[in-house]
């Protein structure tokens, strides 16, 4: 019994299953799906319209938190006989759709034992339930490769955030490295294409914390002679992953009375700081963390 090489893939990180993205990291929307319903006018005129909005949106419900409270006023349309009343509340429903969908949530599967947030909303017409995963910090992991073979590597820790927030940090603490070392000409890897798409234009972004960061890095951009976003497979982007969860993993030991040079009273607490320092070396006034095969990763700020 042989298997035939044409039809399996091996060491895949992502892959369009059912029309979703899956990965390591969870299932993600399917940018192409999102673009879809970005691409609805938002005056329909006859039920058709309508259907294949609604449609859609059932594809994509376990994506859209309250969905039956967001989305209600199409399927009440559809209700209607044979009159079609598109009124400027479904304008309006139907364009906070589209900016919800400029960042969606990620779905991942939750480890034994972990604690999870159940978030209850109710309103006049649906009563919605969420599981939510509560991340107690994220990570930023940034490689620099210049012409002449030297490499530079960043980890980077962070508040916590959603996974597009933090794909857009990385963009702009990658352009500020690249400044910060004097290049002239770059070429930005991201293996996130809704964040490369939506820095590019061919997506357009509708959440307003996001188009902050779009701008920041509009700004950005023409320090440099020429700047190329490209998008990358996961499996491609290793290194910087696990710069990333590095970063997500450091915790801060200058907060409290760590900061005070004594240990905590709590027994358990105090050996806990202890193994954690033990970690760290301080050297010319700065603060670096010793890895597994690796050089000394210096410590950037207090978190």
């Amino acid at each position: 019994m042989k298997l035939n090489p044409e039809k399996y893939a091996f060491g895949i990180a992502s892959e369009k299953f059912l029309g979703f993205l899956v990965s390591q990291r969870g299932i993600e929307v399917n940018p192409d799906q999102i673009k879809a319903i970005d691409g609805i006018q938002e005056l329909l005129t006859i039920n058709k319209q309508v259907q294949k909005l609604t449609g859609r949106i059932v594809a994509l419900s376990r994506f859209i938190q309250r969905s039956s409270d967001r989305c209600h006023k199409f399927f009440c349309v559809l209700k209607q006989d044979n009159r079609l009343e598109w009124n400027p509340e479904c304008v309006q429903a139907l364009r906070e759709l589209k900016a919800y969908l400029s960042s969606p949530p990620l779905l991942s599967k939750s480890e034994a034992g972990e604690q999870l947030l159940v978030y209850l909303s109710i309103s006049e017409v649906a009563v919605s339930v969420a599981l939510i995963r509560e991340n107690k910090g994220s990570g930023l992991g940034l490689v620099l490769k210049v012409p002449i073979g030297e490499v530079i590597r960043q980890s980077i820790r962070c508040t916590e955030m959603t996974n597009n927030k933090v794909e857009y940090e990385a963009i702009t603490a990658g352009l500020r490295l690249a400044l910060k070392y004097g290049a002239k000409r770059l070429k930005l890897r991201c293996d996130s294409q809704l964040v490369v798409k939506q820095v590019i234009g061919t997506l357009q972004i509708k959440e307003q914390r996001l188009q902050k960061y779009q701008t920041g890095i509009y700004k950005l951009l023409p320090k440099f002679d020429e700047c190329r976003l490209d998008q990358i497979l996961r499996a491609q982007n290793v290194e910087v992953d696990g710069l990333a969860k590095l970063g997500a993993a450091t915790k801060s030991i200058t907060t409290g009375d760590k900061s005070a040079g004594t240990l905590l009273y709590d027994k358990k607490e105090a050996k806990k700081l202890r193994m954690q320092a033990a970690r760290y070396n301080l050297l010319h006034s700065n603060l670096y963390k010793r890895t597994y095969g690796c050089p000394l990763v210096k410590c950037l700020g207090p978190n």
